[in-house]
C-alpha cells in the first residue's frame, strides 16, 4: 500500500517497514491490534476503512470520515490521540497537489520547429494542450460527468457508502436494496435515462414486485392480502374499489348514484313506497355504496365488537385484536402499551393534535350553548350549578360509547369517565397517557380513526353525524353501535353534500336534534342558526316553556319572529303554519325545546338545501308521499325494520323530484295544480259568465229537434209507423237534442262511427234495403252536422280558456272524464237553476271546467300531438301509467313530459316513436321479436343495438313495450354516455354490494378505468 501511495505515507512521519509490523496489517473485523506501532496501526486502520488512496478519503464527507475513524481508533492506545480532522485535511492537500501534477503532465512539451527564414506559426490549442479528445463526450450524453447517470451514481454511492454504513440509531435502517431492489439491476441506456415515468407507476411496480415475491407471485392473493390487512391504518386497500372511486368520481357518477339514476321504479306513485333506487338489491345497498367505502371498510365499520362482555374476554381474542388492528403485542394482565400517547400515535399514524380532536379534549374540549337550558344537566360540579359538558356529550360520544367503561370506572358527580389525556410524572420523566381506556373503547377508537380518514371530515363533525344516526333509531340502538343505518347516513350525506351546500353537523340535525355543543373554537350550531346575530333584545332561549304561533302574547310573538327570521319562514298559513302543524302533529306540543326547534329547522333546512322555499318544500314532500313524508320530515327518524321510507329515503326522492322539475323547466306549484292537489286558477268572473251564457245560446241552435227529423221525410212502414225521433233518442241523441258522446277510437272518424251506430239501429226495421240506406244516409248527415256544430262550440271555449288546439278538445274532454254533450248538459242545468252568476256559480259546472282546463294546460304545455294523446288515451298501457280521469297522476304527467322531451329535445320522431309502440304491442303473429324491436328502438334513440339489447334483456318478456320502458332505456343511454361505461358495466354496477366476489369488483374497476381513457 505504501509503495503505491507514497503521499499517503507522508501524512505521518516517514515509516520504516518491518516484518513484524507487516504480519499485523490485516485487522480482525473492526478491531485493531493494540500491539502495533503507530505507523502500522494507522495503515491497518486505513485498510479497515477500505482506503487505498487519498481520493478514497476525500470522496467521503469530512464528518462521516471523522466519525468512522474515531469509532475505529478510540480504544487503540496510540491512534486514539490522532486528530481525524487533521488527517482529512492532509489528504485533501495531497489530493489537490496530485491533481495539479496531473494537469501539468497533460500540457504538451514538444518543441515547435523554428527557422530563421520563416515566420513562426501562431500558437495553437492542440500544440499547447495535448487534449485526449477520445476521453470527451457530447453535451447531454449519459456518460457526461453532469448527466443524470452521474447524478444517480453519486446518490447511489452516498446512500450505500455513507448513509447506510453509519450508525443505525434507535431503529434498524431500511436499506436501499430493500426499498428499491430494482436499482441494482437497472439497465442504463438512453431510454431508461431520459424517458419520464409517472411516480405512481414506479411505486406500484416496486410494491407489486415485492408483495408478489412475498406471496409467491399470486396476483389475486396480493389483492386479497391488501384487502384483509388492517394495520397500518392505510389498510385495508381495495384496488378495484379505488379504481371505481377515482374514475367514476370524475364523471360525477359514483357507485350508488347509478342505481338511482337508472332506477326503473320512480317515486311518482304518491303512495310512500320505497322502490326508488331498487334493482337487484334494496335501495339501502345503493345508499351504503354512496359512502364510498370498499366492502372490507364497510365490514370494519359494521362488524360486531369482539368484546361484547368486557368482564369475560378470552386472552387469545384480545391478543389477536390488538395485533391485527393496532400492530402491537398485548399480553392480558399486563399494561397495554397503547395507553402511552407516543405508542398510540405511532401505531395509528396520528399526530398529537389529531388525538386531542379524537378524544375531544384540551383545545377541542366541548362547550355548551348558554341559550339552551337542558332540563337534565349531564355533569354538574359539586357545589355549582353550571353545566360542564364532557367529551361524552360532544366530540367523542361514539368512542366513549354507552356503558363501555362503566364496570371499570363509573361516572361521578365531580368527574366523568370519558377518555382523556393525563400527564404522568415519574422518576424516569414525564409521560402523557390515555386514561379511562377499555377494550371496547380501543375497538371504537380504531373504527373512528379509520372512518374519519375515509370520510375526510373532522372528528367532531363525524361524531355528531354518526351519533345522530344512532339516536334517530330510537331505543333500537342504545348500545351506540355502528350499523347499516350509519353507512346509509354517511352515503346520503356524501351524495347530497357533493350536490348541495350542507355540512355534516347540519345534516346530523336533519336526523336528530340541533347540536347545542361545539368545541372551544366554534359556535354551537343552535346559536349559529338562531342567535347569530341576535336580532331581538334577547336571544332565542330554550327554557322548555310552551308557545303558540297564533298567540298574541309578546313572548310567543317574539319566538315566532325569531323562528321566521332565522329559518327564512313567513308568518303565514302557507309557510310557518304548515311547518308548525307538522311539528304539532308528529312531534308534540310546541315548546321552546330542542325537539321543537329542531323539527322547525329540519323542515326549513331541507327545503333550503334543495333551493326551495319552505312552502315549496312542503309541496314537494306532499306530492311524493303525503302525510307519511310530512312525518318523516318533522321527526327525522331512521327505520330499524321493514322497508317504509325514512328521512334518508325521502331526501333521495325529493332530490329526484327537484332534479326533474329543474330539467323539465317546471315548478312544483304548476305540477300540483296539474295533478289536482291544488285548485285550478280558473274562478268565476263576469267575463266567464258572459261567455258561458253565449255558449248556451249557441248550443240551443245546434240541437237535434223533432222538426229536423220530420224535415228529412224518412221512409216509413205502412203497417207499423216508425217514430224516427224517438228511435234516435234511444242511443244517438239525448233528450235535449245533444248528440251522445262516441267511444274514443285510435283513428278519428266520426262519420264511420255514426254510420255504424245507425246501421245497428235501422237494420232490424222492416224496411226495404234501399229505404234503409236512404234513411241511414240522411240521419248520418244530420247527426254529423249537429255533432260538429256542438263540438266546435266547446273547441272554441277551450281555445279561449287554455289555448288548446281545436283538434284536441274532444281528447282532453275524454281525458277529463267528460264529453261535449256532458259539459253542455251541465251548462244547461246551471242556467235552468239560475246558477250562472259570479255570486252564485254552479259548483259542479265550475269543477268540470277546472278539470278540463287542468288537462288542457298539460296538453298545451307539453305540445303533445293529437295522435300521441289519442293513442295514450285509447291504450293507457302504452304509456306505462294510468291515464286517470278527473286528476292526472304524477306518474302519467312525468311520462308525458318524458315523451315530449324525447320528441322535442332528443330529436326522436313523433311518428316513429308511436309506430314503435304500435309494433311492440301488436297482437299475435304481427308482433316483432326482441331482436327486431331492439333494432327499431336503437335506430330511434341513435344507439348501438347491442348496448340497448343488454338492458332490454333485463325487462319482462325481454321487450320494451311502453313509454316507461323507453324512458328507462334513454336514461341508461345518457348515463352510459356521461360515465363512459358500457351497458354491461352499468348492469354490473347495479349488482355490486359488500358480498360481491372479488372478480366482479375487478371487472367493474377495469371497466371504470377504461371509461376515462
Amino acid at each position: 500500500m505504501t509503495d503505491h501511495n507514497p503521499l499517503l505515507r507522508n501524512i505521518l512521519t516517514p515509516l520504516t517497514s518491518s516484518s513484524a509490523s507487516a504480519n499485523h496489517l490485516e485487522p480482525q473485523g473492526r478491531t485493531l491490534d493494540a500491539t502495533l506501532t503507530k505507523e502500522a496501526a494507522f495503515e491497518a486502520a486505513l485498510k479497515t476503512l477500505d482506503v487505498r488512496s487519498v481520493f478514497d478519503i476525500i470522496r467521503q464527507p469530512k464528518a462521516h470520515f471523522c466519525e468512522q475513524f474515531s469509532e475505529l481508533c478510540e480504544h487503540h492506545p496510540v491512534l486514539n490521540e490522532l486528530n481525524p480532522e487533521l488527517t482529512y485535511d492532509h489528504a485533501m492537500c495531497y489530493a489537490v497537489q496530485i491533481g495539479r501534477l496531473y494537469r501539468d503532465e497533460q500540457v504538451s512539451s514538444s518543441d515547435i520547429a523554428n527557422s530563421g527564414f520563416n515566420t513562426p506559426d501562431s500558437p495553437k490549442y492542440q500544440d499547447l494542450f495535448n487534449e485526449q479528445w477520445d476521453e470527451f463526450c457530447k453535451v447531454g450524453a449519459i456518460a457526461a460527468i453532469d448527466s443524470p447517470v452521474a447524478y444517480l451514481r453519486s446518490l447511489y454511492r452516498l446512500i450505500t457508502d455513507v448513509i447506510e454504513s453509519g450508525d443505525d440509531g434507535s431503529r434498524p435502517k431500511i436499506k436501499l436494496d430493500t426499498r428499491r431492489p430494482d436499482l441494482k439491476d437497472l439497465l442504463i441506456d438512453q431510454q431508461s435515462t431520459f424517458t419520464p415515468l409517472p411516480m405512481l407507476n414506479i411505486v406500484n411496480d416496486v410494491l407489486s414486485k415485492s408483495i408478489e415475491s412475498f406471496l409467491d407471485k399470486d396476483a389475486d392473493l396480493v389483492a386479497q392480502e391488501m384487502m384483509n390487512k388492517r394495520h397500518p391504518f392505510l389498510f385495508p386497500y381495495h384496488f378495484a374499489h379505488q379504481q371505481c372511486q377515482l374514475s367514476l368520481g370524475q364523471s360525477k357518477h359514483p357507485l350508488g348514484s347509478i342505481n338511482y339514476r337508472i332506477s326503473q321504479p320512480l317515486p311518482t306513485g304518491r303512495d310512500a313506497r320505497n322502490e326508488y333506487g331498487q334493482h337487484a338489491h334494496a335501495s339501502t345497498i345503493a345508499q351504503t355504496l354512496l359512502a364510498g367505502l370498499s366492502p372490507e371498510q364497510q365490514r370494519i365499520v359494521t362488524e360486531p365488537t369482539p368484546f361484547p362482555d368486557a368482564a369475560d374476554v378470552p386472552p387469545d381474542v384480545e391478543r389477536a385484536f390488538f395485533k391485527r388492528h393496532y400492530g402491537v403485542e398485548v399480553s392480558p394482565g399486563h399494561e397495554n402499551p397503547l395507553t402511552t400517547l407516543g405508542t398510540f400515535m405511532t401505531q395509528t399514524g396520528s399526530s398529537a393534535e389529531q388525538v386531542e380532536a379524537l378524544l375531544a379534549t384540551r383545545q377541542y374540549s366541548p362547550t355548551h350553548s348558554p341559550n339552551c337550558l337542558s332540563p337534565d344537566p349531564v355533569h354538574t360540579r359539586a357545589g355549582t350549578t353550571s353545566t360542564l359538558p364532557s367529551s361524552s356529550d360532544y366530540g367523542a360520544c361514539y368512542v366513549n360509547g354507552a356503558n363501555s367503561v362503566e364496570a371499570l370506572k363509573p361516572a361521578t358527580a365531580s368527574e366523568d369517565n370519558s377518555l382523556k389525556l393525563v400527564v404522568q410524572v415519574t422518576d424516569e420523566g414525564t409521560t402523557v397517557r390515555l386514561a379511562n381506556t377499555s377494550l371496547q373503547r380501543f375497538d371504537r377508537l380504531q373504527r373512528m380513526i379509520r372512518l374519519q380518514r375515509w370520510m375526510n371530515i373532522s372528528f367532531a363533525e363525524l361524531d355528531t353525524l354518526i351519533v345522530a344516526a344512532m339516536r334517530a333509531e330510537g331505543e333500537a340502538n342504545l348500545q351506540m353501535a355502528l350499523n347499516d343505518n350509519t353507512l346509509r347516513t354517511l352515503g346520503v350525506f356524501r351524495y347530497l353534500s357533493g350536490r348541495y351546500d350542507i355540512t355534516a353537523e347540519e345534516f346530523a340535525a336533519l336526523l336528530h336534534d340541533l347540536s347545542p355543543y361545539a368545541d372551544k373554537n366554534r359556535m354551537p350550531l343552535f346559536d349559529e342558526v338562531f342567535n347569530n346575530p341576535v336580532l331581538f333584545d334577547t336571544p332565542l332561549t330554550l327554557d322548555q316553556t310552551e308557545f303558540e304561533t297564533s298567540s298574541s302574547a309578546p313572548e310567543d310573538q317574539r319566538t315566532v319572529y325569531q323562528l321566521c327570521a332565522s329559518l327564512g319562514l313567513q308568518p303565514t298559513a302557507a309557510s310557518l303554519e304548515r311547518v308548525a302543524h307538522n311539528t304539532r302533529t308528529y312531534v308534540g306540543t310546541l315548546r321552546r325545546s330542542l325537539a321543537t326547534v329542531s323539527s322547525f329547522y329540519r323542515q326549513a333546512r331541507i327545503a333550503r338545501l334543495l333551493s326551495l322555499t319552505a312552502q315549496d318544500g312542503w309541496a314537494v314532500a306532499d306530492a311524493l308521499g303525503s302525510d307519511a313524508y310530512h312525518q318523516a320530515l318533522a321527526r327525522g327518524t331512521l327505520r330499524t325494520e321493514g322497508n317504509d321510507p325514512d328521512i334518508l329515503d325521502v331526501l333521495m326522492q325529493m332530490d329526484w323530484a327537484v332534479s326533474w322539475l329543474k330539467q323539465s323547466a317546471k315548478d312544483i306549484t304548476t305540477v300540483r295544480t296539474q295533478i289536482g292537489l291544488d285548485p285550478s286558477a280558473l274562478i268565476p268572473t263576469q267575463a266567464l259568465v258572459d261567455r258561458l251564457n253565449q255558449l248556451h245560446h249557441q248550443s240551443s241552435q245546434s240541437r237535434v229537434t223533432y222538426q229536423h227529423i220530420r224535415d228529412l221525410n224518412l221512409p216509413n212502414n205502412a203497417s207499423n209507423s216508425i217514430d224516427w225521433f224517438i228511435e234516435i233518442r234511444r242511443t244517438l241523441v239525448s233528450g235535449s237534442g245533444l248528440v251522445n258522446a262516441l267511444p274514443l277510437q285510435p283513428v278519428d272518424d266520426v262519420r264511420a262511427q255514426l254510420d255504424e251506430a245507425l246501421l245497428s239501429l235501422i237494420e232490424p226495421m222492416a224496411l226495404e234495403p234501399g229505404a234503409k240506406t236512404e234513411a241511414r244516409n240522411a240521419l248520418c248527415q244530420l247527426l254529423l252536422g249537429a255533432h260538429d256544430a256542438q263540438a266546435v262550440l266547446i273547441e272554441r271555449l277551450l281555445q279561449e280558456l287554455a289555448e288548446l288546439q281545436m283538434d284536441q278538445a274532444a281528447l282532453v274532454l275524454h281525458w277529463s272524464g267528460l264529453s261535449t254533450p256532458a259539459l253542455l248538459t251541465l251548462l244547461e242545468e246551471a242556467v235552468d237553476d239560475n246558477l250562472l252568476t259570479v255570486e252564485h256559480f254552479d259548483p259542479t259546472l265550475l269543477s268540470a271546467l277546472q278539470t278540463v282546463v287542468r288537462h288542457a294546460h298539460i296538453a298545451t304545455e307539453l305540445d303533445l300531438s293529437e295522435l300521441a294523446l289519442r293513442l295514450f288515451l285509447v291504450s293507457p298501457s302504452w304509456l306505462g301509467a294510468p291515464m286517470h280521469a278527473q286528476t292526472p297522476s304524477l306518474a302519467s304527467l312525468y311520462l308525458l313530459e318524458r315523451y315530449a322531451h324525447l320528441v322535442h329535445e332528443a330529436d326522436v320522431p313523433d311518428a316513429g316513436l308511436l309506430n314503435y309502440l304500435t309494433l311492440a304491442n301488436a297482437p299475435g303473429a304481427a308482433r316483432l321479436d326482441t331482436e327486431a324491436l331492439a333494432s327499431e328502438l336503437a335506430r330511434l334513440l341513435n344507439w348501438s343495438k347491442s348496448e340497448l339489447l343488454t338492458h332490454v334483456l333485463t325487462l319482462p318478456d325481454h321487450k320494451a313495450v311502453n313509454l316507461a320502458h323507453v324512458d328507462w332505456l334513454y336514461r341508461c343511454k345518457q348515463t352510459g354516455d356521461d360515465s363512459g361505461l358500457s351497458a354491461a358495466s352499468l348492469q354490473l354496477a347495479l349488482t355490486l354490494n359488500v358480498q360481491s366476489p372479488l372478480e366482479q369488483w375487478q371487472a367493474m374497476g377495469n371497466a371504470a378505468m377504461a371509461a376515462i381513457r
